[in-house]
């Protein structure tokens, strides 16, 4: 039996746009459903710091360690919280009750508004349950401090 090459060149070809296709609706899937966590990883102080990297934060190596438990039941702060993650392709509702580190890194590049200095007590915070990074945020420490999600401002 003789392989038509062109044939098979043709399948190959179709194969390969379907897969091509299908990647970004997969992607669209899994972060509308806040699944995104589940391919981050956060098992090492490396990996975290890369994450903050890739939204442009820079932060010192210094990390501070706490073991919180996500609630049960979600108040009207953690739901309005919930939906900052949800916009950055995060769910804690997903790890409700679990117990989950968070990580927290100081950030050295915030920028400073009507200056080129940096900000000073703005720290990143992520949350890891399982290695994988599962949700945090940027906020600053000082009286009229903020917080938001990963994005630059």
């Amino acid at each position: 039996m003789e392989i038509n090459k062109e044939k098979l060149g043709r399948f190959f070809v179709i194969i390969i746009a379907f897969i091509i296709m299908l990647i970004p609706i997969l992607w669209h899937i899994f972060k509308s459903e806040g699944e995104l966590a589940m391919f981050v990883s956060g098992k090492t102080s490396v990996s975290r710091i890369e994450f903050l990297k890739s939204y442009g934060w820079e932060v010192s190596s210094n990390v501070t360690e706490e073991i919180i438990i996500i609630p049960p039941q979600f108040n009207e702060i953690y739901k309005n919280y919930n939906e900052m993650q949800k916009q950055q392709g995060f769910d804690l509702s997903n790890f409700k009750g679990k117990t989950v580190t968070k990580y927290t890194y100081e950030v050295i590049n915030y920028p400073k508004s009507a200056s080129d200095e940096y900000a000073p007590n703005v720290f990143a915070n992520l949350l890891v349950y399982e290695d994988k990074i599962i949700g945090g945020d940027i906020c600053s420490m000082e009286l009229d401090g903020f917080l938001h999600g990963f994005n630059l401002p």
